[in-house]
């Protein structure tokens, strides 16, 4: 397709729409390099901090625990009731 252009020309929303979105792409890609950079430039900085993380994270089992649910009694149940300010709870007497 080597007649098409490439980027859409004139006024309208989908034009415009797309401009703004290649703005944004290209200031992410600039981000991104720049990022890429950095890390790529303090590469012991960033081994020592993956290890680090690695190393909390093995570590959290121990401290959270395995269990994704408590620990519960099936056959326990309790129920709690608060009745308004003024209520008279009543016994009833057997007869």
């Amino acid at each position: 397709m080597e007649k098409e252009e490439l980027h859409a020309g004139g006024e309208g929303i989908v034009a415009r729409f797309n401009r703004w979105r290649d703005r944004g792409f290209a200031r992410f890609q600039e981000a991104y390099g720049r990022a890429l950079g950095a890390v790529l430039h303090h590469r012991a900085l960033v081994l020592i901090c993956a290890g680090l993380v690695l190393a909390c994270t093995a570590f959290l089992p121990f401290v959270v625990g395995l269990d994704f649910f408590p620990a519960v009694d099936a056959g326990q149940m309790r129920l709690h009731y608060r009745a308004p300010i003024g209520t008279r709870s009543r016994r009833r007497s057997a007869r």
